[in-house]
């Protein structure tokens, strides 16, 4: 039973992941069965691209980009993948959108109940996936600009209140020794050549768009490309990684140019640099938490940046540009693309898997 699960299998170490989420759905199991509540979950999961449409509007009052974000979202193999297979990441997102949706009415608004329902839902995400959590910085950040002292105060308490079982569960995470596991910073540093060669692929349209501007940034800040070329070089020299990775690493691995993928690191942070740059101090601040949520764990997988790079790009890091990018039928025809051939890579990918 559940008591069983938390005080004799779970403290073990056998399971990396929140215990919360598989209690859920052992009551929803036992309630209505297992198919019942994977077909509920599925379901539940598509309403999150409507949920996400909604928050753009709010921030960008008017947008005609709920085709665009239906088809992203329909085509990309992470959400398909998490709808069919009822993964905790159902839950996460869907707390983690309701609370960006509520974070945006209190940015446009000022109203402190939204603030506080924004952080009571990324708790909730949190208790799923506790990497989520460290998007709190971001709402205090923000909250420190529109509250006083005195309402920072309580929002603050508020939240060390609600984040005591994420604390509880890092407690647990950070001191357990697991054989398949490195030191938290040692994956860190590790996984970052596969990050930026992941986050390359979706600012492809980004660049795609203003490539004239994009060759004469590139020439113009030729030394720190020249600079982070020797340390993602460094850094994936005779590497091994027989899982995960993402998309670029497993296509070089696969044409014997694994050795390559620092190319690749080193345009996706180039491409973050240019699109986001006219605030690079906080937009530094934004992709360091961006970076903590995704490349903490042993493994790298693509899933990690799918879908949760559009909440950042557009949520949290700040551009003049984006509403323009967003607008533009050429960034819409772009950014389509690129998911397809995901899409596609992933149907040939698992054809070959299914064929050994």
């Amino acid at each position: 039973g559940v008591l069983d699960f938390l005080i004799n299998f779970y403290p073990q170490g056998k399971l990396v992941h929140s215990p919360v989420y598989y209690i859920i759905i052992y009551y929803l199991q036992k309630i209505f069965g297992n198919e019942f509540t994977r077909f509920a979950l599925m379901h539940l999961f598509l309403v999150i691209p409507f949920i996400y449409y909604k928050s753009i509007n709010l921030k960008f009052k008017k947008s005609n980009f709920l085709i665009v974000m239906l088809i992203i979202f329909f085509i990309s193999p992470s959400y398909r993948s998490i709808a069919i297979w009822s993964g905790r990441e159902i839950l996460t997102i869907l707390f983690l959108i309701l609370s960006i949706y509520n974070y945006s009415l209190f940015i446009n608004y000022f109203k402190k109940k939204y603030i506080y329902f924004s952080f009571l839902l990324l708790a909730l995400a949190s208790y799923i996936s506790p990497e989520v959590g460290i998007v709190s910085l971001i709402y205090l950040y923000e909250a420190s600009k529109i509250l006083n002292k005195k309402n920072l105060t309580k929002l603050i308490l508020f939240n060390i209140l609600i984040s005591t079982p994420f604390l509880l569960y890092i407690n647990h995470y950070l001191q357990f020794e697991r054989a398949f596991s490195d030191n938290i910073l040692i994956n860190f540093v590790f996984n970052l050549p596969f990050f930026f060669s992941t986050i390359f692929i979706f600012t492809i349209p980004f660049v795609m768009v203003k490539f004239n501007e994009y060759l004469k940034f590139i020439i113009k800040n030729k030394l720190p490309f020249i600079i982070l070329g020797l340390i993602f070089f460094f850094l994936t020299f005779n590497m091994e990684n027989k899982i995960g990775g993402g998309a670029i690493y497993y296509v070089l691995k696969k044409l014997n140019l694994k050795t390559f993928i620092f190319i690749f690191s080193i345009l996706g942070m180039m491409n973050i640099y240019f699109i986001f740059n006219k605030n690079i101090l906080y937009n530094s601040f934004i992709l360091i938490i961006l970076l903590i949520q995704t490349c903490l764990n042993y493994h790298f997988f693509q899933k990690y940046v799918d879908l949760t790079w559009l909440l950042y790009f557009i949520f949290f890091f700040k551009s003049q540009d984006m509403s323009w990018y967003l607008e533009k039928l050429n960034f819409k025809f772009y950014l389509i693309s690129i998911y397809f051939i995901i899409f596609s890579g992933s149907l040939i990918y698992m054809n070959g898997f299914m064929n050994g």
